[in-house]
């Protein structure tokens, strides 16, 4: 598995935007500056462990990494070299975090928050911390900070007037789905979802997904492009882009 993340790392550290044909990362990298230039505190959860976003995003508000800071070392466009020991991060302890939390969420900012852990974390005990396979809730419980995140997931989307879009993620982590259904539920979460497919296929995947109906019933919109589609590689800023910003931020 670490042979498989330090690959993935090598494509991701090598990536440069060259043509027509390629995402416009610049673009994507606007889109997410949207969120972080919100009045309130705004967030980023991804299920990702690898560095894609640390080393691509750089053109917009900085990112805070929740739990430890991470914004100066490591969201930068000179950032492109192999991960080195010196670059992992060790968790805090249920000690550490208890002392700090407050401060953690202190500031009305733009938060980073990997729910499933990354590849450059370290546990106390010195293991990489990443939440892969079977039995993921058990395994976020186990690690303090992750246990957290998932509070801190729970918190955002159950308050009042919230707005989440989903890019790349399939509905196949239970977890992370009973949370999503609870705000929709209880909350009255607008659901956005941005995917290559149909809007039907959404919805056939979704009767086998749990929780699906109940997520399926809460979408409030849903942009069937992909995203070479809505920030194609001329740069232009496409009919597609408007109308999922328009449709989200308003």
């Amino acid at each position: 598995m670490r042979s498989a993340y330090d690959s993935l790392d090598a494509v991701v550290r090598d990536y440069v935007f060259r043509s027509e044909s390629d995402v416009n990362i610049y673009g994507v990298q606007g889109l997410i500056d949207r969120f972080g230039q919100q009045p309130a505190r705004s967030f980023v959860f991804t299920l990702n462990q690898d560095l894609f976003v640390e080393r691509h995003y750089y053109n917009g508000k900085a990112l805070a990494v929740l739990g430890f800071s991470l914004g100066d070392k490591w969201f930068s466009s000179h950032r492109r070299g192999p991960i080195e020991p010196s670059d992992y991060e060790r968790l805090p302890t249920q000690a550490e975090l208890e002392a700090n939390k407050q401060a953690y969420l202190s500031r009305d900012t733009f938060y980073y928050v990997k729910l499933h852990g990354s590849q450059n974390w370290q546990s106390a005990d010195g293991a990489r911390m990443m939440v892969i396979g079977r039995g993921k809730a058990a395994q976020i419980q186990d690690e303090p900070l992750l246990a957290w995140y998932a509070e801190v997931f729970r918190g955002v989307l159950t308050q009042p007037d919230r707005r989440l879009l989903v890019i790349g993620y399939g509905f196949g982590d239970e977890h992370i789905n009973e949370i999503i259904a609870e705000a929709i539920r209880d909350a009255g979460l607008r659901l956005y979802v941005l995917s290559p497919s149909p809007a039907g296929k959404l919805k056939a995947d979704l009767q086998h997904k749990p929780h699906g109906q109940t997520l399926w019933e809460g979408l409030s919109g849903y942009f069937a492009h992909s995203l070479w589609h809505a920030f194609p590689g001329h740069q232009k800023v496409t009919e597609a882009r408007r109308h999922i910003e328009r449709c989200f931020f308003g």
